[in-house]
Formats: structure tokens, C-alpha cells, sequence
């Protein structure tokens, strides 16, 4: 049997529950960087069941967003569960009659790496393609990995995100309940609905819950459920319903969607009242159905590489005293909540304290809500801060201005304690798995240190941080003839003695506002923030001393029978305003580092030579 249509394989995909649902913002950032790290023009995640080939998210091709399993090139990858690269398909007999390479879509080039989940099944594939010919480089290659492995890591947590509790809420409830998907198809009915319709609520099960409109051709309940889907947020309508076989009746169909822990939405209880009905028992059954979510996302295990992020402190930002002490009182939970009654307060408190998230009131007595916004996520420092709306604002044009100014979410006044919280919960979960998928994607897998795309986002921030006047140093570090240890020893011992060296590196480098990365095979680099001269030679001599002192053999070199590096130094020492020289460039400081290097070879090796940027 094909591993294709392994029935454990099989069962693992459907348990995931991701065939034919919505696109989900961290898949699509991932075939966004995935396009954009190989230079590929197009970039798929795709997932293979019985018969067909789905894409989760893609960018670069238009058209149907499945094909036939029999036509998918990454069905290969699936079945030999290794990545699979092809510069040119039409010199390959397995692809050049492939419809999507003789096809219009006249694909070339395709790399394509397995989504294997953690029980080792393979579902799909990360795959980047390109019209014309290409091939791609090692660290490419790594990089398409590493996001291979974080969307495997975001599909393997659906397992865990499904939402049996709100099921659970609706069948004990009181209050006629329908929970249906995000495609509005019933998965259930209390017995208070079915009392209430008068149907038996077996037969509604898997049927879409607009055919309880008496007038189907009003799609009251359909635009209801468009509303929420777009929106995020409750809807009521009001709408004559079947009672039985013939008769109707009037009613008020609330519609709250549920999100899990990953802010993927799951559910939408429907709230079915008699038009007479006062609304507050449907807010508290609402509100305790929220408030399972809410304890259900709060006490979900949280992975130690979300500790960067401190989800405790919440900023509020708003002129209302009223306000501000119904949020405050929403979030009683949180240990650290902090006030700002005006724009400029907010930006300063935001930038020094650092908030996990931000709730953010639109008018403002001295700033536009969304200028503050935008300045936010302006700022490098905590532009991947949420920042939540409150807002009794409720058209469409003010919330595609909202989005432009980057928020996260809106809350519409009056205000829901329970809805309050569970947002806010929601989006300090996302951020912290947005968090743990960045730290996969610049994480070197061999030595753990910073990778090559950390390395130049982190020079780019520092040398902008430094502006015209600050001090800033680079190291870039080369094992010493690394080509001859693997020849000689073996790739497994290159690979050990590289994540010896990187060790040797990262605790010669202690300051945490310092980064170290491996940007290249043997190559290592060291950013070193606020740092002159005397100091940046001093750290350059103690990552050579701490390499001497692991001792690693190497009998081939003509240095020394031991590993040695080679260090080059560039630094951009502190300017006065009178001697500025405007800021230094990352490209400027690598390079001057390089040639620093070059020099140390050219001395023998197993030594430091520094370069400094002219300051006259």
C-alpha cells in the first residue's frame, strides 16, 4: 500500500480538522517568508488526503485552491517523507508531463519539504516553486526546513484545540442553544432548541442552520453569519422561524463566536430566544460560555520559549475613569495593569514598560486612537505589541482605517467583562506562539545560537538604534581550515566541533543585549551593542582563548593541533554631534569586519585584527 493512503497517515490529517478551513494568519506568514527566503515566486502549503492535493495557504498562484492528488508533486515528498528538489522539471521524465509543468501554470523549478506531525506521520509539504529554472543555496535549504518544521508545529496543536466544552456549555444550558462551524453547519442542538423549534434536533445534525428561517429567501441568518465571520464579533437578528412542519414563529438569534487557544474559530453558539424574552439570561449563558474558554486557554500548557514575552502586564489606555475601571475590573487576574488617559502618556509608558498587549479607546483627549496606533507599530521596540480597540465605532470604513493603523482586534462598547477577557487571553496566546514560530524560524537548528536572518535584523536594529552618534561593534569568526577537519574526521565530527566553537562563542558573549549567530558553515558572528574599541578586542580574545581551551583535535591544520579562529573586528566607535558621520550601515560594518578577517588569515590565523570606522 502507498504511504499515501496509509490509513494511520489518513487518520492523522483528518484529526486535525484543517481540510477546507479558513486562512489562518501564521500560515500564511509562513509561505510569505518561505517565498521570500528561497526567491521562489510561489510558496504552498500543501496537505494530501485520499484523493486530492489542498492548500492551506500559498502565495504567487492564482486558481482553484486544491488539484487532483494524482497531479501534486509534493505527493513525492510524501511518500519518500524527505525533501525533494527539482531546478528544472522539464528535464525530469517524473514531472515533465505533470500538468502543472506542460500546464499553464508552466512551473520549473520546485522544492518541496514534509510536514511530518510529532506522532511521524506526514501530511503534506512546505513547498516553494518557480517558472523558470533555479536551484538554492544550503542556508535556503535550512531555512525552508525550519518553517516546515514551525507549520508542522502549528497543525500537530490543532489536535488539542478542538472545543467539546461549548458542547458541553449548550447541552446543560437552560437557554436554547445551536452550536454550529464556521460554515454555519449544525454539530448540535440542546433540548431547549428542540423545544422551543419543535424539531427533533438528530435530524438537524450536519444541516446548515439557515434552514430553520421560515423564508428562506430573506437570508436573514446568512448575512448574520457573514457578519460575524468578517467582523469577529456578536451579531443578533431578528427572523421568523419553523415551528414544526408548517407553522413559524418569531424569535432573536444571537450569534458569538468562539475562538481557541490559537484564535482559530471553532464554533458559533447560537442563542435562539422568543422575540418577548428579556436579554440578560442570554448574556449570562453567553458570558459562561466565554468564561469556559477562558479558563480553558489561561490553564493550557505554556511553552518555556513564551517567557520572553510578559503576558501579566496590560496597559489600558483610555479618558473614561468609567471605563477604565470596568476593564480593570474584567482583568483582576492580570498582576500588572497599568493607565493612560492620553496619547502621549501611552507611547511613553508603552515604550518603557513593555506591555504583553495594549486595550486602546479611539478618542482620545489629546490623539487620535489610531495615530497612536500607528506610532506603535512604528516603533521596532514594540511593534509586535496587540493592540486591541475599544470602540463604539461599528461601519465597515473605520474598520479598514483601524487595521491600516495595525490593530489587532476590536471591543465595542457597552462592554462584556467576559468578552474582555477572553480577548484579551486570545491574542496573548497568539502572540506567544507568533513569538515561539519567530524564534524557530531564526534559530540555527545545529547550534542553537541566532541564525544568518536573526543576525542582519538585529544589525539593522542596532545600527538605527545608534544612529549618528553610538558605538557599535561586529565580530565575524572562522573556525580555522573547518574543510579539512570534515575531510579528515568526518561530518559528524564537523558538526560537533561546530556546536563546540558555537558554546565557546556564547559564553565568551554574556552581556543579554549582545547577540551571537552562525551565518555561514564555519562562520560565526558577534553583535556587540554600545561597545568601542578596547572592549570589542578584549571579547574577540576571550571567544579565541575559550576555542584554545575545548582543546578540540585537529590534527590537519597547519596552526595548531587543536581548533583555532580566526577573528576580524569592525567597530564604529561613539561620534560628538560635532564629528557626526551619519549612521553606520550594516552592510559598511560587515564588510569593514570581513576585511579584518581577511587580514587575520593572511597573519597566520588563530589571531584578532580590528578595523575601525573613520571618524574625521
Amino acid at each position: 500500500m502507498s504511504v499515501l493512503d496509509d490509513e494511520q497517515r489518513l487518520a492523522a490529517l483528518s484529526a486535525l480538522e484543517v481540510m477546507d478551513t479558513e486562512p489562518e494568519p501564521a500560515f500564511d506568514a509562513i509561505v510569505s517568508a518561505a517565498a521570500a527566503t528561497s526567491g521562489m515566486a510561489i510558496s504552498m502549503i500543501s496537505l494530501l488526503d485520499q484523493r486530492r492535493q489542498w492548500f492551506k495557504a500559498r502565495v504567487g498562484l492564482e486558481g482553484p485552491n486544491e488539484s487532483p492528488r494524482e497531479h501534486a508533486i509534493c505527493a513525492h515528498v510524501v511518500e519518500q517523507g524527505a525533501t525533494l528538489e527539482i531546478i528544472d522539471a522539464l528535464d525530469d521524465a517524473r514531472f515533465a508531463n505533470n500538468p502543472f509543468v506542460a500546464g499553464p501554470s508552466h512551473i520549473r523549478a520546485y522544492v518541496g519539504v514534509p510536514l511530518v506531525l510529532s506522532d511521524g506521520h506526514t501530511v503534506g509539504t512546505l513547498c516553494v516553486l518557480d517558472r523558470s529554472p533555479k536551484a538554492i543555496n544550503p542556508a535556503q535549504r535550512e531555512t525552508l526546513e525550519h518553517l516546515a518544521r514551525a507549520a508542522a508545529a502549528l497543525l500537530d496543536r490543532r489536535r488539542a484545540d478542538t472545543s467539546p466544552t461549548l458542547d458541553a456549555v449548550a447541552a446543560n444550558s437552560q437557554e436554547a442553544m445551536i452550536v454550529v462551524d464556521f460554515a454555519g453547519v449544525i454539530r448540535s442542538i440542546n433540548s431547549a432548541a428542540e423545544r422551543l423549534l419543535s424539531i427533533e434536533g438528530e435530524r438537524w445534525i450536519g444541516r446548515s442552520i439557515a434552514e430553520i428561517e421560515a423564508d428562506q429567501r430573506s437570508g436573514s441568518l446568512e448575512r448574520a453569519l457573514s457578519n460575524v465571520l468578517i467582523s469577529g464579533e456578536r451579531r443578533d437578528c431578528e427572523l421568523r422561524v419553523r415551528d414544526g412542519d408548517s407553522a413559524s414563529k418569531r424569535v432573536v438569534v444571537s450569534l458569538v463566536p468562539v475562538h481557541d487557544s490559537g484564535a482559530k474559530l471553532v464554533a458559533i453558539a447560537c442563542v435562539v430566544r422568543p422575540r418577548v424574552v428579556e436579554r440578560e439570561p442570554t448574556k449570562g449563558i453567553l458570558d459562561r460560555a466565554l468564561g469556559v474558554e477562558i479558563d480553558r486557554i489561561a490553564s493550557a500548557p505554556r511553552d518555556a520559549s513564551h517567557d520572553s514575552i510578559d503576558q501579566s502586564k496590560v496597559l489600558l489606555v483610555d479618558d473614561d475613569p468609567t471605563i477604565i475601571h470596568l476593564l480593570r475590573g474584567a482583568l483582576a487576574e492580570f498582576e500588572h495593569v497599568r493607565f493612560a488617559s492620553n496619547g502621549s502618556d501611552a507611547l511613553r509608558i508603552a515604550r518603557e514598560w513593555k506591555p504583553g498587549i495594549i486595550l486602546l479607546d479611539v478618542e482620545l483627549g489629546d490623539a487620535n486612537g489610531l495615530d497612536v496606533c500607528a506610532r506603535i507599530k512604528a516603533d521596532p521596540e514594540i511593534a509586535d505589541t496587540p493592540v486591541i480597540f475599544v470602540t463604539a465605532h461599528d461601519d465597515i470604513l473605520f474598520e479598514a482605517r483601524a487595521i491600516a493603523s495595525g490593530a489587532t482586534d476590536f471591543l465595542s462598547k457597552p462592554l462584556s467583562p467576559a468578552r474582555v477577557r477572553l480577548r484579551v487571553h486570545l491574542h496573548l496566546r497568539m502572540r506567544a506562539q507568533l513569538e515561539q514560530l519567530k524564534q524557530t524560524v531564526l534559530t540555527d537548528e545545529l547550534t542553537r545560537l541566532a541564525n544568518r536572518r536573526a543576525f542582519q535584523a538585529a544589525i539593522s536594529r542596532e545600527c538605527h538604534r545608534a544612529a549618528s552618534t553610538g558605538a557599535i561593534s561586529v565580530l565575524v569568526i572562522d573556525i580555522d581550515y573547518f574543510k579539512k577537519l570534515n575531510d579528515t574526521y568526518g561530518h559528524p565530527m564537523g558538526d560537533a566541533c561546530l556546536q563546540s566553537v558555537a558554546e565557546a562563542i556564547a559564553q565568551s558573549v554574556s552581556r543579554p543585549e549582545d547577540l551571537c549567530a552562525r551565518i555561514g558553515g564555519e562562520e560565526f558572528a558577534a553583535l556587540l551593542a554600545g561597545t568601542e574599541e578596547a572592549e570589542a578586542r578584549s571579547v574577540a580574545e576571550r571567544i579565541r582563548a575559550a576555542v584554545i581551551a575545548r582543546a578540540w583535535p585537529h590534527g590537519a591544520s597547519p596552526v595548531a593541533p587543536h581548533v583555532t579562529v580566526s577573528i576580524g573586528v569592525a567597530v564604529r566607535p561613539k561620534q560628538s554631534p560635532t564629528r557626526e558621520r551619519g549612521a553606520p550601515t550594516p552592510a559598511a560594518l560587515v564588510a569593514l569586519a570581513d576585511e579584518a578577517l581577511y587580514r587575520a588569515k593572511a597573519n597566520g590565523r588563530n589571531c584578532v585584527e580590528v578595523s575601525v570606522v573613520a571618524t574625521s
